[in-house]
């Protein structure tokens, strides 16, 4: 059962230059939370077309403290409440793709959109991986990021770790959902992530981070996930 743990999780990046080189895995960032009606009505489709998409994509959930009770938000409320600022999301459901393109409702969100970026290009590549401690208390990241092109601006690494998958007994808040994926447990070493600075064309920037895991459900639905963000223009 610890297999997820051993394994890459995805690889990503959506910075745009003039010359693009490899097919770009897309993100897909979900604000939603445990109480919110409008999200249990959205979430089983928007679910169902993550899953058919697995290939493409790379799904991180964020459960907000809004409009009412989270257990998993109140494991992590500030992180949460920094990237819904980043974003300048203020209802749930909602959802960013590639960091501009916003999705709303989330039954909008189909294989079309998914393709479209999908084909978009991108200079970069991640290489990520990641390994649990001997005595499981920790997560070791290691990465690789390479530019084909010239690529300058306000670069960021940011990285997250998540819990692939959190079931309840029974619903942990009030709309009835007791099944939840890809939840954001921790950006590490925080959501302003990590500065790359300028690349040249070939070069290569490696990093090593690491994480005390806490509030896991299932440390089994452990994985990772980092893209390359420009904060200038998400």
């Amino acid at each position: 059962m610890l297999k997820k743990l051993l394994f890459l999780s995805a690889a990503l990046a959506f910075v745009l230059p003039a010359f693009a080189q490899h097919q770009r895995r897309v993100l897909i960032e979900e604000f939603t939370n445990a109480s919110c009606g409008p999200c249990a009505a959205q979430n089983p489709a928007f679910n169902t077309t993550v899953k058919a998409n697995a290939d493409f994509l790379t799904p991180i959930k964020y459960q907000t403290n809004f409009p009412g009770y989270d257990p998993m938000n109140q494991q992590n409320p500030s992180e949460v409440q920094t990237r819904r600022s980043y974003y300048s999301v203020n209802s749930v459901p909602n959802g960013r793709q590639n960091g501009v393109l916003e999705i709303f409702p989330m039954t909008s969100y189909n294989a079309t959109v998914i393709q479209n970026a999908y084909n978009t290009l991108t200079p970069v590549t991640i290489t990520l991986s990641h390994t649990l401690t001997a005595d499981y208390d920790s997560v070791l990241i290691t990465l690789s990021v390479k530019s084909e092109d010239t690529l300058f601006g306000n670069l960021r690494l940011r990285v997250a770790v998540l819990e692939d998958e959190i079931t309840f007994s029974t619903a942990p808040g009030t709309n009835g959902e007791k099944e939840f994926f890809q939840i954001m447990r921790k950006m590490v070493p925080n959501t302003t992530g990590t500065t790359t600075g300028n690349f040249s064309p070939g070069e290569t920037k490696n990093y090593s981070l690491a994480w005390a895991v806490k509030n896991f459900y299932d440390l089994n639905q452990l994985c990772v996930s980092a893209w390359l963000q420009n904060d200038a223009t998400k």
